[in-house]
């Protein structure tokens, strides 16, 4: 067998329509069978053996979500004020040189759109609030990832009047990646690592 076997029980045509002079004799409608095949290679230790069908498939939707959501990723890029340093390497992490889109990973221009959002630069008083916005139209379950040091910390610019620090002061961070600026291959290896710790 190559996958599991669910079965869906469907009502067969209803019992008013069986013909009126074989009503008396006739059974009651049968229920016909109707088979889907789950892949092995997503029923990871048999996890869906043994549970009502409902619930199976539910479960089988939700792997399968998941896995979608780890080999396809869009990002959304917005520099809450820095030197535009990383926002070069972040473009040349897209470029055939390094090609991030091997991975899945697409950038996009909407946060609506969008599953993990890339900071880079210190947060100012200005972008604070566009900001949070941003993070907030984001849909579930969204991640934020911290490019350079100025957004990991604040950096050279850290005590500055107008500057509010580091993004983890506004928003959740889950994935830190520094440097002054990052590498494109940082920010590879950190997309990736992020990835890899989806579930």
């Amino acid at each position: 067998c190559n996958g599991l076997r669910v079965v869906r029980k469907l009502e067969n045509a209803p019992a008013g329509s069986s013909d009126p002079a074989n009503s008396a004799t006739s059974p009651a409608p049968r229920r016909a069978e109707r088979d889907l095949t789950i892949p092995l290679s997503l029923d990871v230790g048999g996890c869906f053996r043994g549970e009502p069908t409902k619930r199976r498939l539910r479960r089988y939707v939700d792997a399968v979500v998941r896995w979608a959501r780890r080999k396809s990723p869009w990002i959304l890029h917005y520099n809450s004020g820095g030197c535009n340093g990383c926002d070069i390497e972040i473009l040349a992490t897209l470029t055939p040189r390094y090609d991030v889109e091997r991975l899945g990973i697409l950038k996009e221009g909407s946060p609506r759109h969008a599953d993990i959002l890339l900071c880079t630069g210190p947060v100012t008083l200005q972008s604070r609030d566009r900001l949070r916005r941003i993070y907030e139209q984001i849909p579930e379950p969204k991640w934020v990832v911290s490019v350079g040091t100025c957004s990991c910390s604040g950096g050279v610019f850290k005590g500055a009047i107008n500057v509010v620090g580091s993004v983890d002061q506004v928003v959740p961070v889950d994935m830190y990646i520094p440097g002054c600026p990052c590498r494109p291959e940082a920010i590879i290896d950190g997309l990736a690592q992020l990835l890899g710790s989806i579930e």
